[in-house]
Protein backbone atom coordinates (compact mmCIF):
# COMPACT_ATOMS: atom_id res chain seq x y z
CA UNK A 1 0.00 0.00 0.00
CA UNK A 2 1.22 3.53 -0.71
CA UNK A 3 1.06 4.52 2.93
CA UNK A 4 3.79 1.99 3.68
CA UNK A 5 6.07 3.87 1.28
CA UNK A 6 5.16 7.18 2.91
CA UNK A 7 6.00 5.63 6.29
CA UNK A 8 9.39 4.48 5.01
CA UNK A 9 10.06 8.01 3.67
CA UNK A 10 9.14 9.42 7.07
CA UNK A 11 11.65 7.07 8.68
CA UNK A 12 14.30 8.36 6.26
CA UNK A 13 13.27 11.93 7.09
CA UNK A 14 13.69 11.15 10.78
CA UNK A 15 17.16 9.71 10.18
CA UNK A 16 18.07 12.80 8.11
CA UNK A 17 16.78 15.06 10.88
CA UNK A 18 18.95 13.21 13.40
CA UNK A 19 21.94 13.56 11.07
CA UNK A 20 21.18 17.31 10.84
CA UNK A 21 21.17 17.59 14.65
CA UNK A 22 24.43 15.68 15.01
CA UNK A 23 26.21 17.36 12.09
CA UNK A 24 29.58 18.69 13.12
CA UNK A 25 29.85 21.37 10.48
CA UNK A 26 27.60 23.81 8.67
CA UNK A 27 28.34 22.00 5.40
CA UNK A 28 27.04 18.73 6.84
CA UNK A 29 23.91 20.53 8.06
CA UNK A 30 23.34 21.95 4.57
CA UNK A 31 23.73 18.47 3.04
CA UNK A 32 21.25 17.04 5.57
CA UNK A 33 18.85 19.91 4.93
CA UNK A 34 19.07 19.39 1.16
CA UNK A 35 18.44 15.65 1.62
CA UNK A 36 15.49 16.43 3.92
CA UNK A 37 13.92 18.73 1.31
CA UNK A 38 14.50 16.14 -1.41
CA UNK A 39 12.76 13.47 0.68
CA UNK A 40 9.87 15.84 1.39
CA UNK A 41 9.46 16.43 -2.35
CA UNK A 42 9.41 12.65 -2.91
CA UNK A 43 6.81 12.28 -0.17
CA UNK A 44 4.62 14.98 -1.76
CA UNK A 45 4.93 13.36 -5.20
CA UNK A 46 4.08 9.97 -3.76
CA UNK A 47 1.04 11.35 -1.89
CA UNK A 48 -0.18 12.92 -5.13
CA UNK A 49 0.38 9.70 -7.11
CA UNK A 50 -1.42 7.33 -4.74
CA UNK A 51 -4.85 6.92 -6.26
CA UNK A 52 -7.24 4.24 -7.37
CA UNK A 53 -9.77 4.84 -10.09
CA UNK A 54 -9.05 8.57 -9.99
CA UNK A 55 -9.70 8.83 -6.24
CA UNK A 56 -6.80 9.94 -4.05
CA UNK A 57 -7.41 9.56 -0.32
CA UNK A 58 -3.99 10.78 0.86
CA UNK A 59 -3.10 13.81 -1.26
CA UNK A 60 -2.79 17.38 0.00
CA UNK A 61 -6.50 17.87 -0.74
CA UNK A 62 -7.86 14.35 -0.30
CA UNK A 63 -11.02 13.10 -1.92
CA UNK A 64 -13.70 11.09 -0.20
CA UNK A 65 -15.13 7.90 -1.61
CA UNK A 66 -18.78 6.94 -1.21
CA UNK A 67 -19.79 3.39 -2.03
CA UNK A 68 -23.43 2.28 -2.05
CA UNK A 69 -24.25 -1.28 -1.09
CA UNK A 70 -27.72 -1.51 -2.63
CA UNK A 71 -29.55 -0.13 -5.63
CA UNK A 72 -31.41 2.65 -3.78
CA UNK A 73 -28.30 3.87 -1.96
CA UNK A 74 -29.84 3.56 1.50
CA UNK A 75 -26.83 1.66 2.84
CA UNK A 76 -23.19 2.21 2.11
CA UNK A 77 -19.94 3.58 3.42
CA UNK A 78 -18.11 6.85 2.95
CA UNK A 79 -14.35 6.76 3.23
CA UNK A 80 -12.84 10.15 3.99
CA UNK A 81 -9.34 10.87 2.85
CA UNK A 82 -6.62 12.19 5.14
CA UNK A 83 -4.08 14.69 3.85
CA UNK A 84 -0.71 12.99 4.09
CA UNK A 85 1.66 15.30 2.24
CA UNK A 86 4.58 17.12 3.89
CA UNK A 87 2.58 20.31 4.52
CA UNK A 88 -0.29 18.45 6.20
CA UNK A 89 2.15 16.41 8.27
CA UNK A 90 3.93 19.62 9.33
CA UNK A 91 7.42 18.20 8.80
CA UNK A 92 10.35 20.19 10.17
CA UNK A 93 14.00 19.13 10.06
CA UNK A 94 14.69 20.67 13.47
CA UNK A 95 11.77 18.97 15.26
CA UNK A 96 11.89 15.17 15.43
CA UNK A 97 8.68 15.17 17.49
CA UNK A 98 6.72 16.39 14.43
CA UNK A 99 8.15 13.53 12.39
CA UNK A 100 7.15 11.06 15.12
CA UNK A 101 3.65 12.58 15.14
CA UNK A 102 3.53 12.25 11.35
CA UNK A 103 4.52 8.58 11.62
CA UNK A 104 1.73 8.01 14.15
CA UNK A 105 -0.76 9.78 11.88
CA UNK A 106 0.27 7.70 8.85
CA UNK A 107 -0.05 4.48 10.85
CA UNK A 108 -3.49 5.56 12.07
CA UNK A 109 -4.56 6.47 8.54
CA UNK A 110 -3.27 3.12 7.29
CA UNK A 111 -5.26 1.27 9.98
CA UNK A 112 -8.43 3.23 9.18
CA UNK A 113 -8.17 2.67 5.44
CA UNK A 114 -7.30 -1.00 6.04
CA UNK A 115 -10.42 -1.41 8.17
CA UNK A 116 -12.55 0.26 5.49
CA UNK A 117 -10.98 -2.00 2.86
CA UNK A 118 -11.83 -5.03 5.00
CA UNK A 119 -15.50 -3.94 5.23
CA UNK A 120 -15.60 -3.52 1.45
CA UNK A 121 -14.00 -6.93 0.96
CA UNK A 122 -16.60 -8.59 3.20
CA UNK A 123 -19.44 -6.84 1.35
CA UNK A 124 -17.96 -7.84 -2.00
CA UNK A 125 -17.74 -11.48 -0.90
CA UNK A 126 -21.36 -11.36 0.34
CA UNK A 127 -22.56 -9.84 -2.93
CA UNK A 128 -20.64 -12.43 -4.98
CA UNK A 129 -22.21 -15.29 -3.01
CA UNK A 130 -25.67 -13.73 -3.32
CA UNK A 131 -25.25 -13.29 -7.07
CA UNK A 132 -24.07 -16.89 -7.47
CA UNK A 133 -27.05 -18.15 -5.45
CA UNK A 134 -29.48 -16.14 -7.56
CA UNK A 135 -27.87 -17.36 -10.77
CA UNK A 136 -28.20 -20.99 -9.59
CA UNK A 137 -31.89 -20.43 -8.83
CA UNK A 138 -32.40 -18.81 -12.21
CA UNK A 139 -30.68 -21.72 -13.96
CA UNK A 140 -32.87 -24.25 -12.14
CA UNK A 141 -36.00 -22.39 -13.17
CA UNK A 142 -34.91 -22.06 -16.78
CA UNK A 143 -33.64 -25.62 -17.09
CA UNK A 144 -36.78 -27.28 -15.72
CA UNK A 145 -37.88 -29.87 -18.27
CA UNK A 146 -41.48 -29.12 -19.17
CA UNK A 147 -42.04 -32.65 -20.49
CA UNK A 148 -40.86 -34.13 -17.21
CA UNK A 149 -43.08 -31.75 -15.26
CA UNK A 150 -46.10 -32.66 -17.46
CA UNK A 151 -45.39 -36.38 -17.03
CA UNK A 152 -45.20 -35.97 -13.25
CA UNK A 153 -48.50 -34.08 -13.20
CA UNK A 154 -50.17 -36.77 -15.39
CA UNK A 155 -48.80 -39.50 -13.14
CA UNK A 156 -50.27 -37.82 -10.06
CA UNK A 157 -53.61 -37.39 -11.81
CA UNK A 158 -53.63 -41.08 -12.82
CA UNK A 159 -52.83 -42.18 -9.25
CA UNK A 160 -55.67 -40.05 -7.95
CA UNK A 161 -58.11 -41.60 -10.47
CA UNK A 162 -56.92 -45.15 -9.64
CA UNK A 163 -57.34 -44.47 -5.93
CA UNK A 164 -60.87 -43.20 -6.49
CA UNK A 165 -61.70 -46.26 -8.64
CA UNK A 166 -60.25 -48.62 -6.02
CA UNK A 167 -62.37 -47.00 -3.32
CA UNK A 168 -65.45 -47.32 -5.53
CA UNK A 169 -64.74 -51.01 -6.22
CA UNK A 170 -64.13 -51.66 -2.52
CA UNK A 171 -67.37 -49.98 -1.55
CA UNK A 172 -69.32 -51.93 -4.19
CA UNK A 173 -67.83 -55.25 -3.11
CA UNK A 174 -68.71 -54.53 0.53
CA UNK A 175 -72.33 -53.81 -0.51
CA UNK A 176 -72.45 -57.02 -2.52
CA UNK A 177 -71.23 -59.04 0.46
CA UNK A 178 -73.78 -57.38 2.73
CA UNK A 179 -76.61 -58.12 0.31
CA UNK A 180 -75.74 -61.80 0.48
CA UNK A 181 -76.47 -61.86 4.17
Amino acid sequence: MGLDFIESLLNELKATSLAHEQAGSAADQVLASDRFNELKAQLDALADDISFGGTNLVSGSPDSLTIGFNEDGSTGVTIDGVASDSAALNLDITDIATIDAALAQIRSTSETLGSDANVLSIREEFNDKLINSLKEGEAKLIEADLNEQAATALSLETRTQLSASALKVTAQSERAILQLF
